[in-house]
Parts: C-alpha cells; structure tokens; sequence
C-alpha cells in the first residue's frame, strides 16, 4: 500500500511549479551577411563552391557562413556532402588553409 503524507505532496507540488520552462534558445550557427565584417564578405564568396576532402575522398559543397555564439569572433562554413541535407561546420579558416582540402 503507497502511502502518501503531507511532506510528499508538498514536495510534488513544489518541484512542479519550480521546473523551469524550456528556453528559447537561439540556433547554435546562424547565418550571417556581408555586413557583418570584412572577414564574412570575403568568406561569402565561398557559397556554392565545392570541396574535396582528399583523406576521405568526399566531395562537400559551401552552403553558407554562419557564427556561433560558443566561439567568439570564429566563422564557420556550412557545408553538405551532395545532396546530402545533413549539414557539418567547421571553421572557415579551417577549411581554406588545410592540405586536406583541394577546391574544385
């Protein structure tokens, strides 16, 4: 037999007015234009260019340049693999200085 007492309840009704709301958090890359900085115009370029990965031998193509608020100051590329709609980011410094990358 369950037994319920005063403390139990209290306790129930306590920590369903304490649980907080889901927040609305914002995306965690959001797109960014021209206008932003120097630095996102010149990597706007990018947009629609393809990739190679030549150590997986996968091709990638650039869908957009976004931020994310976890990492001040760094632009990110979006990219996909085809028609892929799974989208990765990396770094757009990242991408344009390494030797696994060849541009198409």
């Amino acid at each position: 037999m369950y037994v319920i007492n005063v403390f139990n309840i209290f306790q129930i009704i306590y920590f369903y007015f304490s649980a907080k709301e889901p927040s609305r958090k914002r995306k965690a890359y959001e797109p960014v234009n021209a206008e932003h900085s120097r630095l996102a115009k010149h990597y706007l370029t990018y947009v629609g260019r393809t990739f190679i990965d030549v150590e997986d031998n996968i091709e990638f193509t650039i869908t957009d340049v976004t931020i994310n608020s976890s990492y001040k100051g760094t632009l990110f590329f979006e990219y996909s693999e085809g028609n892929n709609a799974e989208k990765e980011y990396s770094p757009c410094k990242e991408i344009i200085s390494e030797e696994w990358t060849k541009w198409k």
